[in-house]
């Protein structure tokens, strides 16, 4: 009985070692195009991974398979970690994937870049847009990879065999991450225009973004087009987990209404809800939607105690951001919090303010999560690396005597080994990758920024932050 073309390639890749010979010796027979797909065929038999490897993979993250991203920009990325290589999700012309346009979720699941990303990941190759997470592991420190794999490995099991052999798979969303444009009531030194609107004044006089920019940040606002929230609801069926980040979320409106619909859609129950979000405000309609989901967890960002956090994160007030998080750790199961955690940026404005930190957070909010720190790789003069060397050997210094005294005193506190260790490992690594490299050519760049900023705020670097005032001298 003859077979069709679509059967031939499944008995070959059912019984592709018997059959590799006649694989390519009928490859040379065959036109371009096809012979492109038995090549993804056999690209795919030879990457195609067991089960249980997942999470001793070097390059396979789960996201590819599971997770759908939106930047503030409205363009879509293998995840939020991505974004920093500029490498977004693009058409075969090149074309960035807009997420409020008709049609869009389907074309960047799987378009060329996506399933060449799948199919490198499982080859052991290592794709451009992920290699921030990689950066981490080469430090020792647990990645964004790292987690999700944690967290998604059952998932990935199941949505693996459903992939064809060019990376393709049916879209089927577990979980998605929206980052709702650029609208935020705080101006954070090393944040961008693309996340904060209210930077693009000071960009615009540092001469870091034209005109057309400048204007374009000024008037993003596609999270209010009704169309993009209908579209995302149709693909939510399958959700287990949504993240919100901005911008400062808390702030858009649209998303509380999006919530509702999730809630009279009957999804919300098996859903869990988290956010990046600054903390400044703590609004009560959205503390009573948050009853409504499975569990809501929660990612704060601090950058420093104080008037150094006040500094960074400009103009945040620091009494009121430790009301608000004491708040909500003394009434975690009445708001449905499973998770309290804190992310801090690690730079050059807070590297000698951060044992501080660490310390504050860990004593005072016990039910938290340990901090996470996560590294500054861009804008690259806001890198520890550009410190002279003798600050550097002072926080050498300063860090390991620190984890020295701390390192039993975390254990007594009841926290799991893993993540004592996972803090440890990340200061560590933090620690490696400031005197891995010498970019003390950067200091002029980092002088300007910081002046032009600080005048612009009627702020001090010296005064707030003395460690770093030899730099200025």
């Amino acid at each position: 009985m003859s077979m069709s073309y679509r059967e031939k390639i499944s008995y070959f890749m059912k019984h592709h070692n018997r059959f590799t010979r006649a694989l390519f010796s009928l490859l040379s027979c065959l036109s371009y195009q096809m012979a492109q797909v038995f090549k993804s065929a056999r690209r795919y038999l030879n990457t195609k991974m067991k089960k249980s490897e997942l999470q001793a993979s070097k390059t396979v993250c789960a996201l590819p398979w599971i997770h759908y991203f939106t930047s503030e920009m409205a363009h879509n990325f293998p995840c939020c970690i991505s974004t920093d290589t500029s490498l977004p999700n693009v058409s075969a012309s090149g074309r960035k994937y807009n997420v409020y346009e008709s049609g869009v979720f389907e074309q960047a699941w799987n378009s060329d870049y996506m399933k060449e990303l799948r199919l490198d990941m499982l080859a052991g190759i290592r794709p451009k847009p992920c290699e921030r997470c990689y950066k981490f592991e080469d430090l020792g420190i647990p990645s964004h990879r790292y987690w999700a794999n944690k967290k998604w490995s059952t998932h990935f099991d199941r949505v693996l065999p459903s992939m064809k052999p060019d990376g393709s798979l049916p879209l089927k969303l577990y979980s998605a991450d929206i980052r709702l444009g650029n609208l935020c009531n705080l101006r954070c030194r090393m944040c961008s225009p693309v996340s904060s609107k209210g930077l693009t004044a000071e960009w615009r006089l540092m001469n870091l973004i034209d005109d057309k920019e400048a204007d374009e940040f000024m008037s993003l606002d596609w999270f209010e087009r009704p169309e993009f929230w209908d579209m995302f609801l149709r693909y939510a069926d399958d959700l287990e987990s949504l993240h919100f980040a901005g911008g400062e979320p808390f702030i858009i409106k649209q998303h509380y209404v999006f919530l509702k619909s999730l809630i009279e859609k009957g999804i919300a129950k098996k859903l869990t809800l988290s956010y990046n979000t600054n903390l400044t405000m703590l609004p009560a309609e959205l503390l009573e939607l948050w009853k409504q989901f499975k569990v809501v967890n929660l990612m704060i960002s601090l950058d420093g105690t104080e008037e150094v956090n006040h500094y960074i994160r400009f103009p945040s007030n620091w009494a009121n951001i430790h009301k608000n998080i004491k708040f909500l750790h003394d009434n975690l199961e009445a708001y449905n919090i499973h998770n309290l955690d804190f992310n801090i940026t690690v730079q050059v404005y807070n590297i000698f303010n951060l044992p501080q930190l660490v310390d504050f957070l860990i004593d005072q909010y016990p039910k938290a999560t340990f901090p996470m720190l996560s590294l500054l790789f861009g804008p690259e003069e806001l890198s520890i690396q550009i410190l002279p060397t003798e600050k550097k050997q002072l926080l050498t210094k300063l860090w390991t005597e620190f984890l020295s005294a701390r390192k039993s005193h975390w254990m007594q506190k009841g926290k799991w080994h893993e993540e004592v260790d996972n803090l440890v490992n990340n200061i560590e690594g933090i620690i490696e990758f400031m005197n891995k490299s010498d970019q003390g050519r950067l200091l002029p760049k980092f002088k300007m920024r910081t002046r032009v900023y600080d005048k612009s705020r009627n702020q001090s670097c010296p005064e707030v932050i003395p460690e770093l005032a030899s730099l200025f001298s």
